[in-house]
């Protein structure tokens, strides 16, 4: 029999993080002794069943047949101790109850094979009871080493509207779900992980979406989440977080947000995320909305026609406890054309005297072009040491990068044009480096400044190049009364202002010889 090690309930052991990432489905689940960001990306999602799984085929009998025969198989498996299910062509109806999957199992559907919601579920698929009965599985101890893949299943939520998941996962290590076309959700998710050590999400596509009707921006097709209380599919509340997450190569339209999740916890965070290679078009709310990751990636994603593009943030909410902070968060190489309700990228920590500190520690946003962003192109805020770098800015409605209350942050060879306020606006902090931007066309809405600086101190500003068409802001760089000590020098702004080069504010400014005006 084929087994995986999983860890115990406390995920932090190295010991059982070691085993663990050795021995997932055929070592091609994430991980596999310390392998390298680009060679998880680009390691295939799950390779064949174990040889010692036991095979058992459910072929389609004609007619209108519901879920039993499909369940049926799904026990055999459980009953040997571990199975391939493999699920023949035509429409099957998820009508008395959901699937049932247990542990050591991967159902395959074959092509062509439909299966389509017509009972008031709240679920499809399921590893775990959905009527209450298990509320003591904790950690990772539920049922794990699970394959499912292939097929169409339509949630049907336009005849049978009752909220609910197309697929959903709780307490488990080594899950793949990859390679089907999920429709029609009503107001929950497609797919959610909760409490997840070691996850994949390949190739799936998620069209079409019931909005709920408040607080629709977490409604992601793809959600993560941990086990809060009245959150878990099943299992005890103990807060486990979900680890390890891949969600790669997928495509989403139709949906308020694509991935992500969206509760915070005080006590622990979510950690080793990765978001990579999606395509999504036409969401209302956010393309990726991670909160209280730490270690997360997201990159080469391309959005277009979104409410925002990529939300960061830490576990912020007031009403449950106080704030925690996060660290190592990487934002690069994503496309975000055109937001319609929010920032092409927004990564922002919070800080408060009552709640403590939930600042995001050491990101990096690099790399990424935000064309048409409905306010700031990115915008990064109470997040120290932040690196904001290479990007491209083309068009926003309010700065093309802002960075706010984030000490020592770098931002640095950034191509920003045509904004409606400031090309790059600096609030607050002190140490910044500011260097080797291009700006072009800042102001266009009358008010505005290449680069601006307010309530920031001891800044190093030089070789950046701010030019215009007309009509031109009226300063190439400005500051306001409560700036200090930032110094500027070698900046071409030639082209760049109406009336003054420079209206710097504040006190103990400094340049040297070699600006360009």
């Amino acid at each position: 029999m084929w087994r995986s090690n999983r860890p115990s309930s406390d995920p932090t052991d190295s010991q059982h993080l070691h085993r663990s990432r050795r021995s997932l489905i055929g070592g091609a689940l994430i991980g596999g002794g310390g392998l390298a960001a680009g060679a998880l990306l680009s390691a295939p999602p799950a390779v064949a069943a174990p040889p010692s799984w036991k095979r058992f085929g459910v072929e389609h009998p004609g007619g209108e047949p519901d879920e039993t025969q499909i369940q049926r198989a799904l026990d055999a498996a459980r009953d040997a101790d571990g199975g391939h299910v493999n699920v023949g062509p035509g429409v099957w109806r998820i009508h008395n109850q959901h699937l049932r999957i247990y542990a050591n199992t991967r159902l395959t559907l074959a092509p062509g094979t439909v299966l389509l919601r017509t009972g008031a579920l709240t679920a499809m698929l399921s590893n775990g009871p959905r009527d209450g009965s298990d509320t003591t599985t904790e950690g990772y101890d539920g049922p794990g080493n699970i394959i499912v893949e292939g097929g169409v299943w339509d949630f049907n939520a336009r005849e049978v509207p009752r909220p609910g998941w197309g697929l959903v996962f709780g307490h488990a290590a080594n899950i793949v779900v990859q390679n089907m076309e999920i429709l029609d959700v009503s107001e929950w998710h497609a797919i959610e992980y909760n409490a997840i050590f070691n996850g994949v999400i390949d190739s799936c596509t998620t069209v079409g979406s019931i909005e709920r009707p408040s607080a629709a921006w977490n409604q992601e097709a793809v959600s993560i989440d941990l086990a809060w209380p009245g959150l878990q599919p099943f299992g005890a509340a103990d807060y486990t977080q979900s680890k390890m997450i891949r969600i790669t190569n997928n495509y989403c339209s139709g949906w308020p947000t694509f991935a992500g999740d969206h509760s915070g916890y005080t006590g622990s965070s979510h950690e080793q995320f990765i978001i990579a290679n999606n395509t999504m078009e036409d969401l209302s709310y956010w393309g990726v909305s991670i909160r209280n990751v730490n270690g997360a990636v997201i990159t080469g994603n391309t959005m277009h026609n979104v409410g925002g593009g990529i939300w960061v943030r830490p576990h912020d909410d007031p009403n449950y406890d106080n704030h925690r902070a996060n660290n190592g968060i990487v934002v690069a190489d994503n496309v975000v054309d055109t937001t319609t309700r929010d920032e092409g990228i927004r990564v922002r920590g919070i800080v408060s005297d009552d709640l403590g500190d939930g600042r995001i520690y050491g990101s990096s946003v690099t790399g990424n072009v935000v064309r048409n962003a409905e306010l700031t192109g990115i915008v990064v805020r109470w997040a120290p040491e932040a690196q904001v770098s290479n990007n491209t800015v083309l068009g926003s409605k309010r700065h093309g990068v802002e960075v706010l209350d984030s000490p020592a942050s770098v931002v640095s060879a950034n191509y920003v044009r045509d904004l409606h306020q400031h090309g790059i606006a600096v609030t607050g902090g002190d140490g910044h480096q500011v260097s080797g931007n291009s700006i072009a066309n800042a102001g266009r809405s009358g008010t505005g400044a290449g680069i601006h600086f307010a309530r920031a101190t001891t800044a190093n500003v030089q070789g950046n190049k701010i030019t215009s068409v007309s009509p031109r802001p009226a300063h190439a760089i400005s500051s306001d009364a409560d700036a200090a000590d930032l110094f500027y020098t070698n900046n071409d702004v030639r082209g760049g202002y109406a009336d003054t080069p420079f209206d710097l504010n504040g006190d103990g400014h400094t340049d040297t010889p070699g600006n360009l005006t």
